[in-house]
């Protein structure tokens, strides 16, 4: 079996999408499987799915949740999943599978590509379907582990020069929060990088009307940093070129095949060298060639 939270709350048995249940069994649901394997007392779940003031019969409609929930799971063929244990209940996965399990593991890793099957684990935001009293926590919680991720993964692809293709992901994820320090920075290098400065200087400045609109702060130091190279065109801020890149030259430009002019510079240049070698054997010779800037001096020694 498959279950998912990173978006509405659902589930599925060799690969077939089970019925959905009621939202209130859907909410409960959802709890269990965000404490999967820990034992959860009937007092505990009512407080996170009804909240402080529970109606009076939540004790019967808690009881009703639970059994709609067994009844799915065995139809599913796991009818020992969700076992009482004292002092309450607990949903045992088995062999099943979590989106929020995988994605936890995924996220351990320091493969970009790791950090993108992660966060591919999303359909939209946690526990979309549910209205329960411990949802806004938990989605906040999981929104800023799924954040985290990213810029992760951003900073790694950054440093192997993935820039065009963050672009769009990076401008999603700061629309969604603009005032997050990171996510502004690597979304206007990303966007230097690309080839497209101007629009990375209205990065920096729609973050800091974003912060000081939503929290009276300026930005930090190291943004403020990284705006200022990016409004100097700082060189420095783009990757070198890797060395076997096609696009890099690996020779030296070819040869003139003639030259033309300098005629006299050259052949006084031809008779002094050798009348003054034999002159004088064992000296050194230096000759000089002057002129203002632009009229040939390095093409005459060529």
């Amino acid at each position: 079996m498959w279950f998912g939270v990173l978006g509405p709350v659902e589930a599925s048995s060799q690969g077939v999408r089970l019925p959905p249940l009621a939202p209130r069994h859907r909410a409960v649901l959802g709890y269990f499987l965000l404490h999967a394997g820990k034992v959860l007392s009937a007092e505990r779940v009512i407080g996170a799915v009804w909240g402080e003031n529970p109606p009076d019969t939540v004790r019967t409609q808690l009881q009703g949740s639970v059994s709609a929930i067994r009844r799915a799971l065995a139809q599913a063929g796991a009818p020992d999943m969700l076992v009482t244990r004292s002092p309450g209940y607990v949903l045992d996965l088995g062999e099943a599978s979590l989106d929020l399990l995988t994605f936890t593991e995924l996220a351990g890793s320091a493969d970009p590509v790791q950090l993108r099957a992660a966060l591919a684990l999303w359909r939209g935001q946690a526990f979309a379907d549910i209205t329960a009293g411990y949802v806004d926590s938990a989605r906040a919680r999981l929104r800023e582990r799924r954040l985290v991720v990213l810029e992760r993964m951003a900073d790694l692809e950054l440093a192997a020069g993935s820039d065009a293709e963050l672009v769009d992901e990076l401008a999603a994820a700061v629309d969604e929060d603009p005032a997050r320090e990171r996510l502004a920075g690597q979304l206007m290098l990303a966007l230097y990088r690309a080839g497209r400065q101007p629009e990375a200087l209205e990065v920096a400045r729609r973050f800091r009307a974003a912060l000081a609109d939503q929290q009276g702060l300026s930005p930090g130091a190291d943004f403020t940093r990284l705006e200022q190279r990016v409004l100097r065109t700082d060189p420095e801020l783009r990757l070198a070129p890797k060395a076997g890149d096609p696009s890099v030259p690996a020779q030296l430009p070819a040869d003139l095949p003639d030259f033309t002019g300098r005629t006299g510079p050259l052949e006084l240049l031809d008779g002094v060298l050798p009348d003054y070698g034999r002159a004088a054997p064992s000296a050194v010779l230096i000759s000089t060639i002057a002129g203002i800037g632009g009229v040939g001096k390095t093409d005459t020694l060529l």
